[in-house]
């Protein structure tokens, strides 16, 4: 067995990346680490059983994910984390709408457009405000709005069908502004900064958002979303608040761990998705409609801390076993099939 590891970057990697390699270390599994930009990329990929590509938020991690995965799954024919089923719909928030809405599943209700008449024409004659708008990719509700009025809409509506949107530039969403993170915010620019001089681009998400809209029916009375993550048959999950004056939880960091207060529906829902359309590992966040949960987004990355900080995890069965553990450790138990495999302490 030899395991094939992605970098992030110019050599650099993940934090995800690096805690399985510390895994297949402390087990004594052999890997390499490769990179696309290597001529010689495709000799040294077939040399080895397993292929691990962490996705990155940035524009030249899509690229790069949806370049290479798909021929060494379906070509090559060598087993790839994340495999198609958990790829392919990555960081875009229209495909998971899509595809959860095919199977029946309970998403929240959406309009998407991709004709500018016939959004103008739902905004005019169909629409109730408040509405929420999302750009399809971002994480941390970064480019998540509320918006109260047609007028705003059409702002929107109008930008995205001219020149088009990048991430954070919604037009009115100043929310971040009047909650922003004075050191983290520091800390990014003189990331950027260290970037810009030595040479590397800067901001490395420079994807424009054009030609299509999302409006998603606002939810009132929601204080908090529950977050629940499948891996295998193992079910996690946590309850988490808004932030302070706003309508988001996703990106908030006020985490609620105890196990009493998830509803046990969301559960339920969560694991039968992940059976029913083969997800190896997925995260789904609920909403509620009144009484009945519904989904907002799915992705196949998280935090992987907040997992390993729940307080143990629910069976098929919906029993509980209590612990904590590294989504890390599970993921590589289950895609490389050694059930005895070691954990490391990477915490």
């Amino acid at each position: 067995m030899k395991v094939a590891i992605h970098e992030l970057e110019r050599g650099l990697l993940s934090e995800w990346s690096r805690r399985y390699i510390a895994i297949l270390e402390h087990n004594r599994i052999d890997w390499k680490l490769l990179s696309i930009d290597d001529l010689q990329f495709w000799r040294e990929v077939q040399q080895c059983t397993h292929f691990i590509y962490h996705w990155g938020g940035s524009t030249d991690a899509h690229q790069k994910a949806h370049s290479i995965l798909p021929i060494i799954e379906f070509q090559l024919r060598i087993p790839v984390f994340p495999d198609w089923r958990l790829s392919w719909h990555y960081d875009d928030k229209i495909k998971g709408f899509y595809l959860l809405n095919a199977h029946g599943y309970p998403v929240i209700e959406s309009a998407i457009f991709y004709n500018k008449a016939k959004a103008i024409t739902w905004l005019n004659n169909e629409a109730n405000f408040p509405i929420v708008f999302k750009l399809k990719r971002g994480a941390g509700s970064k480019d998540v709005v509320l918006v109260q009025t047609k007028r705003h809409a059409m702002r929107i509506t109008k930008k995205i069908f001219g020149s088009g949107i990048i991430s954070g530039r919604v037009p009115g969403n100043d929310i971040w502004i009047k909650q922003i993170d004075v050191k983290k915010f520091m800390e990014n620019k003189a990331r950027a900064l260290y970037r810009y001089i030595r040479g590397y681009d800067a901001n490395r998400s420079y994807y424009v958002h054009k030609n299509y809209v999302v409006f998603q029916k606002f939810l009132p009375g929601n204080t908090f979303d529950t977050r629940i993550t499948t891996i295998g048959d193992r079910i996690f999950a946590f309850r988490r608040y808004n932030r302070k004056n706003d309508f988001r939880a996703s990106g908030s960091g006020k985490i609620d761990y105890n196990i009493e207060y998830i509803n046990k529906e969301c559960l339920r829902i969560a694991y039968e998705i992940s059976k029913d359309i083969g997800f190896s590992c997925m995260t789904y966040d609920f909403l509620f409609d009144k009484e009945e949960p519904k989904i907002a987004e799915i992705s196949y990355t998280f935090n992987d801390l907040a997992i390993y900080n729940c307080l143990g995890y629910w069976d098929a069965g919906l029993n509980f076993h209590d612990g904590h553990y590294m989504p890390e450790h599970l993921q590589l138990i289950d895609f490389l099939g050694i059930p005895d495999m070691k954990a490391p302490k990477v915490y």
